[in-house]
């Protein structure tokens, strides 16, 4: 069960919010609250400034549906139909919720290289190449010293270990200084 919720000035108590949760009307003005500060769309830039004038949104229920988006969708028109200025950015629904592959492609690309999301190939190999050779400080040898101590190696690596070990003693005898 959904909730179709409106959120109210608490000033003059008109209409200016039109949503459905799957939480409770209150829950959802908690979520409502809780974003405010981000100011990224009119809902949150309205909560944020009735904050600063310590006011608080009011919330009301308009009904319970097993269709919430349809019934969303429904209940924006008829506000509008109404003369409601509603802070909605679109008709309801859940808004945009697909993307095309070329949008989404966009997307990602515009991600590459920002935390948590990873390197492309190209920036990967410069960095290495940059690296390369150049020998790690006092500072992040006791860092990894201490983050690595107490931890045991898996036999894997402790394989690939013995390997490279022995390939870099076998380099030294073909390559003395």
């Amino acid at each position: 069960m959904a909730f179709i919720y409106r959120l109210l000035d608490p000033t003059d108590h008109t209409i200016r919010y039109v949503g459905y949760t799957l939480k409770t009307p209150d829950q959802r003005l908690v979520d409502h609250r809780s974003n405010a500060y981000q100011r990224k769309v009119r809902v949150q830039q309205w909560i944020a400034d009735l904050t600063t004038r310590h006011l608080l949104p009011l919330v009301e229920l308009v009904e319970e549906t097993n269709l919430p988006r349809t019934r969303e969708v429904f209940w924006i028109a008829e506000h509008k139909r109404l003369g409601c200025s509603l802070l909605n950015m679109n008709n309801g629904g859940a808004g945009t919720t697909h993307h095309t592959l070329e949008s989404r492609a966009k997307m990602s690309a515009a991600k590459l290289g920002k935390p948590g999301h990873p390197l492309s190939l190209e920036v990967r190999r410069a960095i290495g190449d940059a690296q390369r050779g150049v020998p790690n400080s006092i500072a992040q040898r006791v860092h990894q010293s201490e983050v690595m101590t107490g931890r045991k190696h898996s036999d894997e690596t402790r394989q690939k270990m013995v390997e490279s070990h022995a390939r870099r003693r076998l380099s030294s005898q073909v390559h003395p200084n």
